[in-house]
């Protein structure tokens, strides 16, 4: 964004910046038109039933070998939400919002762990975070990282196969990385 653009935002940004202004780390934003509703769950119940399948509730066991199919139609279903051919389905504001949350929780999330424990990404990709370590694992025993038994790393970093936590899913020596980048 370029100073005096005009740009639409989503409701999670737009908390995201205004938070980010009271903390004095941006410079703020003008609200030039706003199209509000009162605020609703409405994506919620289906939430909870996708989540319920891989974790289980108190109305469903869990089905964790059902995980990579979840994992498959999540993504698919954001989509049919931007999609005009189903108007049925079509929300895009619904949509952005969902992004705008889940991009917004990964900004905040990095953040912490920068402040918290000087860690900095050296590249996201959507979901993927990537760090640069000496170490030979995200989690080698030698390193910082020590992850307590329910999966918790000091200073409040989640690693882990759950949702919400930092997987680790390999490593890369720097001057491969830096080849292939």
């Amino acid at each position: 964004m370029t100073a005096g653009e005009v740009v639409w935002l989503a409701a999670p940004t737009v908390r995201l910046l205004v938070q980010l202004a009271d903390d004095g780390l941006y410079g703020g934003l003008e609200v030039v038109e706003s199209w509000a509703a009162p605020a609703s769950r409405v994506l919620r119940p289906w939430a909870e039933t996708v989540t319920g399948v891989i974790w289980g509730t108190s109305r469903m066991p869990a089905m964790p070998e059902l995980e990579p199919v979840v994992r498959a139609v999540v993504p698919r279903a954001w989509g049919m939400l931007g999609r005009e051919e189903n108007p049925r389905l079509y929300r895009p504001d619904w949509r952005a919002g969902v992004i705008a949350q889940s991009r917004c929780a990964s900004w905040r999330r990095m953040w912490a762990t920068g402040t918290e424990r000087g860690w900095w990404p050296v590249a996201v990709n959507v979901d993927e975070v990537f760090y640069g370590s000496p170490y030979g694992s995200p989690v080698d025993p030698a390193g910082p990282v020590t992850v307590a038994p329910e999966g918790r790393v000091p200073g409040g970093v989640w690693v882990g196969w759950g949702n919400g936590r930092y997987k680790p899913t390999g490593t890369v020596p720097v001057a491969e990385w830096r080849g292939a980048a």
